[in-house]
């Protein structure tokens, strides 16, 4: 386990679940407190197998980024692009956690896996924080610096050290998103 994933957690506030709302989220503000994030971590999706994908209803049943996702910035932040409207940090957010999931050697989940004991849930609450971080030039811990290259703030993106690379480097370690 990398000696930094702590920064999953400590970048972090944790809100736990309530009757009204029973699954975990977390919420995350940049060093100069102009931009947040909101993130409903562990919000089941949709059971789009319980209606046909012809059923006029099928569209309305997918989930909708904005009942998982609320981003608050100033006008002239510095956090990535994508970052900045809900649609765009699911996707993103989505495709990190689905790619980490399937990566045995990903440690997230322990970052806080002595809060929430079980490992999915502490392993979603910590990919979250993970892709906040990441929109919102938060320090993430060095083993996700590859993301850094793709996803980063501008701020986290000029902190990386110069490092000589080939084109299929981070293709390799992160398949490229195609949006």
């Amino acid at each position: 386990m990398p000696s930094d994933i702590h920064l999953l957690r400590s970048n972090a506030e944790l809100i736990l679940p309530t009757e009204k709302e029973p699954y975990y989220h977390i919420t995350m503000t940049n060093a100069s407190k102009t931009c947040s994030v909101f993130i409903a971590a562990t919000k089941p999706f949709p059971n789009l197998l319980a209606i046909h994908p012809k059923h006029p209803e099928w569209n309305s049943m997918k989930a909708q980024p904005k009942d998982y996702v609320l981003t608050i910035h100033s006008e002239h932040c510095e956090c990535a692009s994508w970052a900045k409207t809900p649609t765009e940090f699911f996707e993103r957010w989505q495709h990190i956690h689905q790619f980490l999931r399937r990566q045995a050697s990903d440690d997230a989940a322990q970052a806080f896996y002595s809060v929430l004991t079980e490992y999915e849930t502490s392993e979603a609450v910590a990919h979250a924080s993970l892709v906040a971080s990441l929109g919102l030039g938060i320090q993430v811990p060095e083993c996700y610096i590859p993301l850094v290259r793709e996803f980063g703030a501008p701020a986290l993106v000029e902190a990386l050290p110069v490092e000589e690379e080939d084109e299929d480097t981070l293709s390799l370690v992160f398949p490229r998103l195609e949006f």
